[in-house]
């Protein structure tokens, strides 16, 4: 009996011990969560428009100077109002808009031409000194290539 209650402390122990290291992983993560969460509730601030004098939020004071015309002078270029004219671009800043017409136009040619002849002969066969002239025999061949090719490319 003695060495039974000798044993038995000992595996409680490892289990008093996993237990103990589980509730503290628990304690961890739960912990961890409540922070985490913690985050997401933020105070949030009331929105304030702002007042109409407040100079941070007023538009920006314009500066409109108009040149002043000599005397006698009809037309300014500052000031200038097209009524009876185009309105083209004519001073520096004013966009303009190039239309470009342009046609190309090539021409491409190649030709080939190439021929080949061959001739095989065989002399008559001899036989010590009795030559068989029916064992005689040539072989001739041939052949020719033209050709050609043309390409036009117009581009408008």
């Amino acid at each position: 009996m003695a060495k039974q209650d000798e044993q038995a402390p000992k595996t409680s122990g490892v289990i008093e011990k996993r237990h103990a290291i589980g509730a503290i992983y628990f304690l961890a993560v739960v912990a961890l969560l409540v922070i985490n969460l913690s985050g997401c509730a933020g105070r949030q601030q009331e929105f304030t428009p702002p007042s109409p004098d407040d100079e941070a939020y007023a538009p920006p004071d314009l500066d409109y100077q108009v040149t002043r015309v000599s005397k006698g002078s009809l037309y300014t270029g500052k000031t200038a109002m097209t009524l009876f004219q185009d309105r083209r671009a004519y001073r520096i800043g004013d966009i303009l808009t190039v239309v470009l017409d342009e046609k190309t136009e090539s021409d491409k040619s190649a030709s080939t031409q190439f021929g080949k002849e061959s001739n095989v002969a065989v002399a008559a066969p001899t036989l010590g000194s009795t030559t068989y002239a029916e064992g005689a025999a040539s072989l001739e061949a041939s052949r020719d290539f033209d050709g050609a090719a043309a390409s036009t490319k117009v581009t408008a």
